[in-house]
C-alpha cells in the first residue's frame, strides 16, 4: 500500500481567487482552493480557523500566507496562517 507523503515547504504568500473544489452530489461545496496567478489551484487545509474562514470569502481576490505541504506528487495545500481580501469580487463572477 502505499501511503500519502506530506513534505513541508516554506512559508508562502500566493494572490489568488477562492474557488470550490469539490462537491456533494447536490451541488454544494465541501472543499475550497486557491485559483493563484502563477495558474495552480492549492487546496486549503479546513484544519484552523483561518482556512475555514476563507470559504466564506467564495470568488474574491486574497492573498494568503501560510505553509505550503505537497500531497503525494501533483497536489499543493496550504495551511492559511492568515489573509487579507484585495479587493472586492470580480465583475465577471458577480
Amino acid at each position: 500500500m502505499i501511503k500519502d507523503i506530506y513534505r513541508d515547504l516554506d512559508k508562502i504568500q500566493l494572490d489568488g481567487i477562492i474557488i470550490p473544489t469539490a462537491w456533494q452530489e447536490n451541488g454544494t461545496p465541501i472543499a475550497w482552493g486557491l485559483s493563484a496567478v502563477d495558474e495552480v489551484i492549492y487546496q486549503i487545509d479546513m484544519e484552523n480557523e483561518a482556512g475555514r474562514e476563507l470559504k466564506k470569502l467564495l470568488k474574491k481576490k486574497i492573498k494568503i500566507t501560510g505553509q505550503l505541504t505537497k500531497k503525494g506528487q501533483h497536489q499543493k495545500e496550504i495551511k492559511v496562517h492568515s489573509f487579507t481580501i484585495l479587493e472586492d469580487p470580480l465583475p465577471e463572477f458577480r
